[in-house]
C-alpha cells in the first residue's frame, strides 16, 4: 500500500508543479495591464516602434468587417503612418479592462475600452480635432518569456 500512496504522492506534486498557482496568473494579468499602459503611453507619444515590440512576428488584425495576418513590421507601418496624421491628446479607458490568462500560464485575452482624443493633420496640410471610443479584445502568448499580441478584434465609434 506503501508505494501506491508515494506514487500519488509523486503525481500530486508533478501535477501541481504544472499548474501556475494564482499568485503566478495574478502576476501574468498584471503584466498584460503593463503592456496597455506602454502601448497607452506609445499611443500618446506616436511611437510605433514601442508598439511592435509587443507584437508577435505575425498577427491576426480582424477589423472593419476583413480578417488579415500581418507581421510585426506591417503593423509597424501601419502605426508609423497612422502617427504621422494622428496626435493623441488623450487615450484614457473608459472601464476597467478584462484580462484572462489560461490555467497554465501560457495564453492571455483581454478586452480594453478606451476613450481618445487627438488632433488629425489633413491631406492639405489643415488640423482637424477628432476622437473615438473604442473597444477591442486582444490575444496575447508567452513567447520566450514575453508576452506578445496574437490578435486583435477592434470596433470603434466615431464622436458626434
Amino acid at each position: 500500500m506503501r508505494p501506491v500512496l508515494l506514487a500519488v504522492a509523486l503525481l500530486f506534486g508533478f501535477l501541481s508543479s504544472q499548474t501556475p498557482q494564482p499568485s503566478n496568473i495574478e502576476k501574468a494579468k498584471v503584466e498584460i495591464l503593463q503592456i496597455h499602459e506602454k502601448d497607452r503611453a506609445a499611443h500618446l507619444r506616436g511611437d510605433a516602434a514601442d508598439i511592435a515590440e509587443r507584437i508577435a512576428a505575425e498577427v491576426v488584425v480582424v477589423d472593419d468587417g476583413k480578417i488579415a495576418r500581418q507581421t510585426r513590421e506591417q503593423q509597424r507601418k501601419h502605426f508609423e503612418g497612422y502617427f504621422r496624421r494622428v496626435q493623441h491628446s488623450a487615450w484614457e479607458d473608459v472601464e476597467a479592462p478584462i484580462v484572462h490568462v489560461s490555467a497554465d500560464g501560457a495564453t492571455a485575452w483581454a478586452i480594453f475600452h478606451v476613450h481618445s482624443a487627438y488632433v488629425e493633420t489633413k491631406p492639405d496640410g489643415g488640423k482637424e480635432a477628432g476622437g473615438f471610443k473604442g473597444a477591442w479584445m486582444s490575444t496575447y502568448e508567452k513567447m520566450d518569456g514575453r508576452w506578445q499580441m496574437t490578435a486583435v478584434v477592434t470596433t470603434r465609434e466615431a464622436e458626434k
